[in-house]
């Protein structure tokens, strides 16, 4: 008979990428783009890696800000150029991060980074339409195609989880309706065009109708009052002239 920990079934394991450099090699760098985002008021550096799949946050950074920790379903392998695979599945699950006055919240990966304190990923940046500008070494925000709509049992369950929710009500506001006697014309006439429209017009007091008399045709009438001799006669003397 196996041990029990030779019967425990297998995680799955998924695969992750992260470029970054060392802590202190990205400071001497001129060539990544990072700045400066808050957590818990708290300002950190971050850097913006399009070549990471994922999110990451240094374990020691998780400590300090006594962030609360999940873990994952599944084992993430995260390739680093210089540790090698790090095997993680512990996870900050909707973070808060202040970036240039507006907040996310981000699913950040926690790993023992060397002197790195946040990365952002292609998650957040995809998700989030952000355009790195990499000339100038700045982000910017882009804005979304489409509209993202909540539904009513959706925001029950932010609320009830405690997120921050902004609700906007909008009505809309009619124009006043111009009175007959403004319109022109229209006003001489009361009782053609009244004020609602509820249904259809009512029936005239008298029908009018054009009776035809069966096997009717158009009347022909001759294009011309001159006769066909004269006519003939016409085209002679203007074919002389």
């Amino acid at each position: 008979m196996g041990t029990g920990a030779s019967s425990q079934p297998k995680r799955p394991k998924t695969t992750g990428r992260v470029f970054a450099l060392s802590g202190a090699e990205a400071a001497q760098s001129d060539n990544l783009i990072q700045g400066i985002c808050f957590i818990a008021e708290n300002p950190f550096v971050v850097l913006f890696d399009s070549g990471a799949t994922h999110s990451f946050i240094s374990f020691v950074y998780v400590q300090k800000l006594k962030l609360t920790v999940s873990c994952l379903s599944y084992d993430l392998v995260v390739e680093t150029p210089t540790d090698g695979p790090i095997t993680t599945s512990s996870i900050c699950l909707k973070c808060p991060i202040v970036i240039s006055e507006m907040q996310f919240l981000v699913d950040l990966i926690c790993l023992p980074l060397n002197q790195l304190k946040i990365i952002l990923g292609m998650d957040w940046l995809s998700s989030n339409h952000v355009l790195l500008i990499c000339f100038e070494k700045f982000i910017s925000f882009g804005e979304s195609k489409c509209a993202k709509l909540l539904s009513a049992n959706k925001v029950k369950t932010y609320l009830k989880e405690n997120e921050m929710v902004y609700m906007i009500h909008a009505c809309l506001k009619l124009e006043k309706d111009h009175e007959l006697s403004e319109i022109p014309l229209v006003s001489e006439f009361p009782d053609v065009f009244p004020k609602d429209m509820s249904s259809l017009p009512p029936e005239r007091e008298i029908e009018f109708s054009i009776d035809l008399v069966p096997s009717t045709a158009p009347i022909s009438i001759e294009p011309y009052r001159m006769s066909p001799k004269e006519l003939a006669e016409l085209k002679k003397q203007i074919e002389k002239l």
